[in-house]
C-alpha cells in the first residue's frame, strides 16, 4: 500500500488526481470512440443498402434480358459500373439461378463462401435482406449485403456488394484521433490542475505542521504564515490566535511562579531567621522570645493565607466553565454585606453606609464568589481608611447599557495613579510603598481572585482612586431589572 501511495499528502493528492484523471479520462473516450465509430459503421450499412437496392431494382430487365439472351454480361457490368462510378472501392457479385455466378468483381474465394456458408446468401436467396462482415485474403474488414434480385415479383439471383471498411471509416477514424489527441491533453491538463491543487492545499498544511513542531520544541513565538483556500487561511489565524494566547498564558505562568515563588520565599526567610534566633538564645529571655514567636506565627498565617488564596484562584480558573449562577438581588447582596461588615466597621471606628437602587437590579450570578468579591473590596475599603473615616456600599442601575454597578467608597488615603493601574495584578501590593493601617499584611492575591472571578461572570472590575481624597472599587453584572419599592437613598 505505501508503494502505490507513497507517504506525503502532495504526492497522495497528485496521485489521486492522477489515478481519477486517468480514469475518467478513458471512460469517457471509449464512450466518445464507440459512438463515433458505431456511428460510422451505420452510415456505411446505409449507404451500402441504398446502392444496393437501387441496383437490385435496375438489374430486374437486365437480367431478364440476360435469361433471354438479349443481352450480355458485358453490358450488364457496363451498367453496374457507370453506377458506380463515384464509389469504385465497391465490389459487387450477381449470383443466377441454381448458384451460377453471372459477374463478380471480388475474389475468387469469398464467392465460393459466400454462396455454400453465408446466412446472408440464404437470406436474400428467400427475398430478405442479408448483412456481414467478413476479411478479405489480405486480413481486412469488409462489409457485405445481399439483396434479391427479381423478375415479375418472384426471385431470379441475388446482388452482393462488397466494401473494404477502413477505406470508408477515414473520417470517423479521424475522429477518433482527435479524441485521442484531446484526451491525452486533457490527461495532462488534469495532472497539472492536481498538482497545483495538490501543491495549494499541501503547502499550508505543511507550514502548520512545520510551525506546530516547532511551537512543540518550545518556539512560542513560531506562527503560521496564512496562505491557500480560505479554510486554511482561517485555519492559520486560529492558530496563531490560540499560539498567542498560549505564549501569553505561558508568560503569564512564568511570571506568575516567579512571583509567587518570591512571595513565599519572604515569609520563610522570616520563619527561619525569627527560628535561629531563639536557636541562638532568643528563649532564655521571655519577652524576646514572645516577641519572635508573634513574628513566626504572623509569618506563618501570612503564609497560610497567601497558600489558600493560590489553591482559590487555582480552583476559580480552572471551574470557570461550571460555575453555577443564579438570579441575584443586588439591593439584597448590599443590605447583607452592610449586617456582615457592621461590627467590624463600628470596631475600626468607621461610618458604614449604603446607597441602594430604586429599581432592584437583578444580576445571574454565584452568590459565593460574589460575596467574596465585595468582602474583598470592603476588607481592603476598611483595613486602608483611618479612624473617623467612612466607607458606603452603593447599587446603580444603568438603563442605558442594562447593567448594574456595586460599588465600595471609602474616604482613605487614595492609591497614587501609578499604582492604581496595577491593583488587580496577581502580588501587586501598594503597602510595599506606602505606610498601612493596621499590622495585617494581605496575600496581594485578593483583587486578582476579584478581577478572575468577575472574567467568570462576564462582568468587570475597576477602580477610581484620587491620592488624600479616598478610593472606589466597583463591580459591573448584566442585569435583569426588576422594578421594586423605592428605598432611601442612605441607611445609617
Amino acid at each position: 500500500m505505501k508503494k502505490i501511495l507513497p507517504p506525503g499528502l502532495f504526492r497522495r493528492m497528485t496521485l489521486s488526481y492522477l489515478f481519477v484523471g486517468l480514469l475518467s479520462v478513458l471512460v469517457m473516450a471509449t464512450l466518445a470512440i464507440n459512438a463515433i465509430i458505431q456511428n460510422g459503421l451505420r452510415e456505411l450499412e446505409h449507404s451500402l443498402e441504398d446502392y444496393s437496392f437501387t441496383l437490385s431494382n435496375m438489374l430486374e430487365d437486365a437480367m431478364e434480358g440476360y435469361f433471354s439472351g438479349e443481352i450480355g454480361v458485358d453490358q450488364i457490368q457496363r451498367n453496374i459500373r457507370r453506377y458506380l462510378s463515384s464509389r469504385p472501392d465497391v465490389h459487387f457479385t450477381i449470383i443466377g439461378k441454381n448458384d451460377e455466378v453471372v459477374l463478380s468483381t471480388e475474389e475468387t474465394g469469398l464467392i465460393e463462401e459466400f454462396i455454400n456458408n453465408s446466412v446472408e446468401y440464404r437470406q436474400a436467396v428467400n427475398g430478405g435482406e442479408g448483412e456481414s462482415f467478413g476479411r478479405s485474403k489480405q486480413g481486412d474488414q469488409i462489409f457485405f449485403v445481399a439483396v434479391p434480385i427479381t423478375i415479375n415479383n418472384q426471385p431470379a439471383g441475388v446482388l452482393r456488394l462488397a466494401v473494404p471498411v477502413k477505406s470508408n471509416m477515414t473520417q470517423a477514424y479521424s475522429t477518433v484521433w482527435l479524441i485521442l489527441i484531446g484526451a491525452g491533453l486533457l490527461l495532462v491538463g488534469v495532472v497539472l490542475i492536481g498538482w497545483v491543487s495538490a501543491k495549494t492545499l499541501a503547502a499550508p498544511i505543511s507550514n502548520l505542521t512545520d510551525v506546530a513542531e516547532r511551537f512543540s520544541r518550545g518556539e512560542l513565538n513560531a506562527r503560521a504564515e496564512p496562505q491557500g483556500p480560505l479554510e486554511f487561511v482561517q485555519l492559520a489565524h486560529a492558530f496563531n490566535q490560540m499560539a498567542e494566547r498560549l505564549q501569553n498564558n505561558m508568560d503569564n505562568l512564568r511570571g506568575f511562579v516567579m512571583n509567587a515563588s518570591h512571595e513565599l520565599r519572604t515569609p520563610l526567610t522570616a520563619i527561619r531567621l525569627n527560628l535561629d534566633a531563639l536557636q541562638q538564645g532568643a528563649l532564655d529571655e521571655p519577652e524576646v522570645a514572645r516577641r519572635f514567636l508573634m513574628k513566626t506565627q504572623d509569618e506563618i498565617d501570612r503564609l497560610n493565607r497567601m497558600v489558600t488564596d493560590l489553591l482559590d484562584l487555582s480552583r476559580i480558573e480552572f471551574n470557570r466553565d461550571n460555575i453555577l449562577f443564579v438570579a441575584l438581588d443586588l439591593n439584597q447582596i448590599a443590605k447583607e454585606a452592610r449586617q456582615f461588615w457592621s461590627a467590624r466597621s463600628e470596631h475600626a471606628g468607621l461610618d458604614l453606609r449604603i446607597v441602594l437602587s430604586d429599581l432592584s437590579p437583578m444580576v445571574r450570578a454565584n452568590e459565593d464568589q460574589i460575596n467574596r468579591v465585595i468582602n474583598n473590596l470592603m476588607d481592603n475599603a476598611i483595613k486602608n481608611t483611618p479612624e473617623g473615616g467612612w466607607v458606603e456600599i452603593a447599587v446603580i442601575y444603568h438603563s442605558g447599557l442594562n447593567t448594574a454597578r456595586l460599588e465600595v467608597r471609602d474616604s482613605g488615603r487614595g492609591i497614587a495613579p501609578d499604582h492604581l493601574e496595577h491593583v488587580f495584578e496577581r502580588f501587586y501590593r501598594v503597602e510595599k510603598t506606602t505606610p498601612r493601617y493596621g499590622k495585617t499584611m494581605g496575600s496581594g492575591l485578593g483583587l486578582a481572585i476579584a478581577r478572575t472571578i468577575m472574567e467568570a461572570h462576564d462582568g468587570s472590575i475597576g477602580a477610581n482612586s484620587e491620592l488624600g481624597k479616598g478610593s472606589t472599587f466597583w463591580i459591573e453584572l448584566p442585569a435583569v431589572v426588576m422594578k421594586g419599592q423605592h428605598h432611601p437613598n442612605t441607611n445609617n
